[in-house]
């Protein structure tokens, strides 16, 4: 069954009883929470028992790491993350999830809830009402407090009584010791349990309340301790902050001293970095520990010896991943050390380099993304930014009361956007771009004017043009009073593309070719390649082929020749557009299929979306409709998640001209009519006219005949006003619509008709054209 549980590398060792109970009690309520102190085993149990139910969930069983999120708003996002559910634009995340949710047969488990209880409790009382299918296994230091919720305390591993003590053999049957004995021996292979040291086994399992964080944290000290000596120094250690208030509950003061006790044992400089590692969110790279935590007090050559030293006390995890080992705390025990980084004085110093580490990485990246993007470069850096992402979502939200904080926040959203742009969550992206937009203050910077040119980046995706125009204009005017020559050319560029959109095909050639001028003396090639792709897409839209090829070869040449692999996708795509158009299928599949490769292979979602629906569209034109719908499919598919409303439209009209073909009017009307008002929604004229044409069509092959001739007379002034004449590729189709219309209506109503639509205004042609329901 599809699952994202991660593979365990250690044994799983005296909770059968407790998998049992787990999985009885998740027959009986849907919203299961396991509570308990940290450290006793939660998230293993959840992970362990959801494995064992795979096969009664047709869904799977899946994953969502709340544990490194700090904003209550990111709940919904990281389930939708976990369970591949695509982002909707103009719909709430929970309505998006509900919709996914509905039909399916899936348990998801929500790890450590405790610090987001409420947006956890709000996720489950929406979605549990909505989707029948859905159970919830949630794991937290407290219940969640929602409606129908079960909570079920984690009990300890099972424990021996010392002054009963059996034989060695029966002691190794109760669960804590044989989790103490199965670490032991991990962390010293000489050692074994004996008549002499069976009662201090017993004592040590038997003080730490059966915990599996505190057995295997003891265990380990066996590379350096007896088991007496760790028995011994357990005195008195689970007295500590007994009773009280809500933030001393027992269970929390169990582990508190296990981890008072395991934090004594560190040297000074030891317990100097294991604080400063607080300042991570989930895995982190020795690179990532060196920069923001060493300092005068801590050379950075000592790091990788001091990050050895914790790992084998069980306080940093090791995730040997190839190429590059990762470190991670587990979270009790970074929320442990992020006490102590409080109490030091320490943490806006460390969170400002911790920071500045991520800003100085993505800005390396975003260099190379900018000069010279080969795939494997650009692969290799955008995986990294995803891995590293949980640490840039936390140097986004740092905010520093100072110029130097305000600059490195805005440079980091400016730095982010080919990741934004290619891989998502694009919705995301816009959120934190805007926010730290409004978060500090408004002094003409190139941060700032590259964070606004990141905001119109984003929102033109989403298909927010009005949004995307504002941000983009005053990006463009920061970037000239800063005489960012570079800056200049990029807003030009990207104003151009909105003013393609929006099917101002004038002003978008005006705007490519000055930025073609800008960046006419050679010092930013891709920029240059850029407008001339541009130039070329709106003589194309023309309907001036050999310019349009003349253009897109040039700009191809370009970044074939400083190895921009992104670009040079662009430019084959404009290519294909170009040979589709002339009705050269073999040609535009050979260059659209060259374009996809390149986008595939640095995993750039958003390149591949479109090429895939263009790919999908010209096999359907080609008589091949099984591929066509499964190219379109799975570039609608792509671009839902990716958040891509042009590129959602794009797919639906094809897809619903497909299914006319096929033979199934109402699919291709709700298909055509849901692409018609998304292409509405964001102003784009020369899709619209796509759209009409479709939707003539098919009020056509419902014999309304008056509407139809309407519509396509609407769609032909669009055309005009525009200046976007229809590509010979469609024109034989066209004709025959308009032939059979003709026919049917007579020359003379016909063309009052076409008159008639020719007059409606956008809107009055819009409403005129939307499905109407089929007659009982």
């Amino acid at each position: 069954m599809p699952n994202n549980l991660p593979r365990q590398l250690t044994t799983f060792v005296g909770r059968e009883r407790e998998m049992a109970e787990v999985r009885r009690l998740l027959g009986t309520a849907r919203l299961l929470t396991l509570t308990g102190a940290g450290g006793c085993g939660k998230t293993r149990l959840a992970l362990e028992s959801a494995r064992t139910l795979l096969s009664e969930f047709a869904g799977g069983a899946w994953l969502v790491e709340i544990g490194a999120l700090r904003d209550p708003a990111l709940v919904p996002q990281a389930v939708a993350s976990a369970l591949a559910v695509p982002e909707e634009p103009t719909r709430a995340r929970l309505d998006v999830l509900v919709t996914a949710l509905r039909n399916r047969e899936i348990l998801v488990v929500l790890d450590n809830c405790e610090h987001l209880v409420e947006a956890c409790a709000d996720l489950a009382g929406a979605l549990l009402p909505a989707c029948p299918g859905l159970r919830i296994l949630a794991t937290s230091r407290e219940p969640l407090g929602a409606a129908g919720e079960l909570t079920w305390r984690v009990p300890p591993l099972s424990l021996p009584r010392p002054e009963r003590l059996p034989p060695p053999d029966e002691l190794a049957q109760h669960g804590a010791v044989r989790l103490f004995l199965d670490r032991a021996v991990a962390a010293q292979p000489a050692f074994r349990m004996t008549g002499q040291n069976a009662l201090a086994v017993a004592q040590v399992c038997y003080r730490l309340d059966g915990i599996p964080l505190a057995i295997e944290l003891a265990a380990v000290r066996l590379n350096v301790l007896a088991v007496e000596q760790i028995n011994a120094r357990l005195h008195d250690r689970f007295r500590l902050l007994t009773g009280g208030t809500r933030s001393g509950l027992p269970q929390h003061h169990t582990l508190q001293a296990t981890m008072d006790w395991s934090h004594d044992l560190l040297s000074g400089d030891e317990r100097l970095l294991f604080r400063r590692l607080a300042v991570f969110a989930g895995s982190f790279s020795l690179e990532a520990a060196e920069a923001a935590c060493a300092g005068e007090d801590l050379p950075a050559p000592r790091i990788l010896d001091l990050l050895s030293r914790l790992a084998d006390k069980s306080l940093v995890n090791v995730d040997a991943s190839p190429g590059d080992a990762r470190y991670r705390l587990l979270e009790t025990v970074r929320a442990y050390a992020n006490e102590k980084l409080q109490a030091s004085g320490e943490e806006p110093a460390l969170r400002a380099r911790h920071r500045d580490w991520c800003l100085a990485l993505v800005e390396r990246a975003d260099r190379t993304f900018v000069e010279t993007s080969g795939w494997h470069e650009e692969t290799a850096w955008l995986d990294r930014l995803e891995v590293e992402y949980p640490n840039i979502r936390l140097a986004l939200a740092w905010q520093e009361a100072s110029p130097a904080g305000e600059q490195a926040r805005l440079r980091l959203a400016g730095a982010l956007r080919h990741l934004w742009w290619t891989r998502g969550p694009q919705m995301e992206g816009r959120e934190w771009v805007e926010r730290i937009l409004a978060e500090t203050g408004r002094e003409p910077s190139i941060a700032r004017a590259n964070a606004l040119r990141v905001a119109a980046i984003l929102a033109r995706r989403q298909g927010a043009t009005a949004v995307a125009e504002a941000r983009q204009k005053e990006a463009l005017a920061l970037h000239r009073a800063l005489g960012d020559a570079r800056g200049v050319a990029a807003s030009l560029n990207n104003l151009a593309l909105l003013a393609l959109d929006r099917g101002d095909l004038p002003r978008a050639m005006a705007l490519a070719e000055e930025a073609l001028l800008v960046c006419g003396d050679g010092k930013a090639p891709h920029v240059s390649g850029f407008a001339l792709n541009n130039l070329g897409r709106a003589v194309l839209l023309q309907g001036d082929h050999e310019r349009a090829t003349r253009l897109a070869e040039e700009s191809l040449s370009i970044f074939r020749e400083i190895g921009h692999e992104a670009g040079a996708a662009q430019a084959l795509d404009t290519l294909g557009d170009v040979a589709r158009e002339r009705g050269d299928w073999q040609q535009a599949a050979a260059r659209y299929e060259e374009a996809l490769a390149r986008w595939r292979q640095p995993g750039h979602r958003y390149g591949a979306a479109e090429t895939l629906v263009k790919l999908g569209d010209l096999a359907w034109r080609d008589g091949r409709p099984d591929q066509a719908a499964s190219l379109l499919d799975e570039g609608l598919a792509l671009c839902r998640e990716i958040g891509d409303r042009r590129g959602i439209a794009m797919a639906l009209n094809s897809l619903g001209l497909l299914a006319r073909e096929r033979g199934n009017p109402a699919e291709a009307e709700a298909l055509c009519g849901e692409s018609l008002a998304i292409r509405r929604e964001i102003a784009d004229r020369v899709g619209l006219a796509w759209s009409l044409e479709a939707m003539a069509g098919l009020a056509g092959d419902r014999e309304d005949l008056p509407r139809a001739a309407r519509v396509l007379g609407a769609a032909q002034a669009l055309r005009d006003a525009v200046g976007a004449p229809l590509p010979p590729c469609a024109r034989a189709d066209h004709a025959r619509d308009l032939g059979r219309l003709r026919e049917a209506l007579g020359e003379e109503a016909f063309a009052a008709a076409w008159s008639q639509g020719r007059a409606l205004t956008l809107e009055e042609a819009v409403l005129d054209a939307r499905p109407r329901p089929t007659p009982a």
